[in-house]
């Protein structure tokens, strides 16, 4: 799997989901940060933006057919995405330990993962 994050490492080959676990959780100790995660082509992919214990989840499953996190936060949070800072409504935030999970399901079969509710943009 090719891991790309905005602040902490760039482009990383990860061959074990431990590896990119790591690379969340270190970019969850970061203000926020961006990660993507995709096989040896550009789609399917998995964003996932976070900003300490929460997060918002984008999975890409070509151009143009994409789906969002569906959260229940209590309130807006900024993340990063495509480089800026991003306001992200409440309901498309879920808890970082969701995202890891997410993160496993999609490495596993490069597929949409069942394990939260999406909403399609």
């Amino acid at each position: 799997m090719i891991v790309v994050t905005n602040q902490i490492q760039g482009n990383v080959e990860c061959n074990n989901v431990e590896q990119i676990e790591n690379i969340i959780r270190q970019a969850a100790l970061l203000p926020i940060d961006e990660i993507w995660i995709s096989g040896n082509s550009e789609y399917p992919c998995l964003s996932i933006l976070v900003n300490g214990y929460l997060a918002c989840i984008h999975y890409f499953e070509q151009e143009g057919i994409m789906w969002q996190s569906y959260g229940n936060y209590q309130k807006e949070i900024n993340f990063l995405a495509g480089g800026e800072e991003w306001c992200a409504p409440a309901d498309t935030v879920v808890s970082l330990e969701s995202a890891i999970n997410c993160m496993i399901e999609f490495c596993s079969d490069m597929r949409q993962p069942k394990c939260i509710k999406w909403q399609e943009l």
